[in-house]
C-alpha cells in the first residue's frame, strides 16, 4: 500500500516540475517580447525613425484628400431611431 502511494507521489512530483519548467520558459519568453516591443517603442532606431517619418510624408497628403472626414459627413439625413419605429 505504501508503495503504490510513493509511486503516485512521485508522478504528481514529475508532473509538478514539468508543469513549472514549461510555465517558467513561457513566462520568460513573454517577458523578453514585451522588453523588445517597449525598447523599439521608447528607444527607436535612427533607421525606424527615419521610416516613419517618410512614411508619414507620403501618406497623410493621400489620406487627407481620399478619406471623407465626420464634417463631410450629412448626419441629418440620417433616420433617428424614432423615425425607424
Amino acid at each position: 500500500m505504501m508503495k503504490e502511494e510513493e509511486e503516485i507521489e512521485g508522478g504528481i512530483n514529475i508532473l509538478l516540475i514539468i508543469t513549472v519548467v514549461i510555465g517558467t520558459t513561457l513566462m520568460t519568453s513573454l517577458i523578453v517580447c514585451y522588453i523588445c516591443v517597449f525598447r523599439s517603442l521608447c528607444c527607436p532606431s535612427d533607421e525606424e525613425i527615419e521610416r516613419a517619418h517618410s512614411m508619414m510624408r507620403r501618406g497623410s497628403s493621400r489620406r487627407r484628400f481620399n478619406r471623407p472626414s465626420m464634417l463631410e459627413t450629412n448626419v441629418s439625413s440620417q433616420p433617428t431611431e424614432v423615425e425607424r419605429m
